[in-house]
């Protein structure tokens, strides 16, 4: 909740007409919350265990989210795995956003900054 509530106060235009690409999405917020500040598409990534709570609070959200005009969506990103899920692979993003990601200490926090290369090197 915090990280939706800086960025809109810091920068009324952070988002606004942007792509946002969400790591680690948990339940959604954050990137739920972009939605509403006028972000253009969304694209809610975490393992694949997640993903229907995602999917779920996408669809619980979705008249909401409607009537912001932002497409959003989820998808899995597993940072172990090779192979990106085609929506992942296909959508072109502005901006990457993540919070809370990481709940214990581990090659979690290694493997993300070496996913995040790759990936930001890719939109170049």
């Amino acid at each position: 909740i915090a990280l939706p509530r800086f960025l809109k106060d810091s920068d009324v235009d952070a988002v606004r007409g942007k792509r946002v690409l969400e790591l680690a999405s948990g339940t959604g917020i954050l990137g739920l919350s972009l939605a509403l500040d006028e972000a253009r598409e969304v694209l809610l990534t975490d393992k694949e265990s997640m993903c229907d709570l995602l999917s779920k609070n996408i669809e619980q959200n979705g008249a909401i989210i409607a009537r912001c005009g932002c497409n959003v969506q989820a998808a899995p990103l597993d940072w172990f795995c090779a192979e990106l899920d085609p929506t992942v692979a296909a959508f072109r993003f502005d901006i990457i956003v993540l919070s809370d990601v990481f709940y214990e200490v581990g090659p979690a926090q290694t493997q993300l900054l070496c996913d995040l290369k790759p990936i930001v090197v890719w939109q170049e």
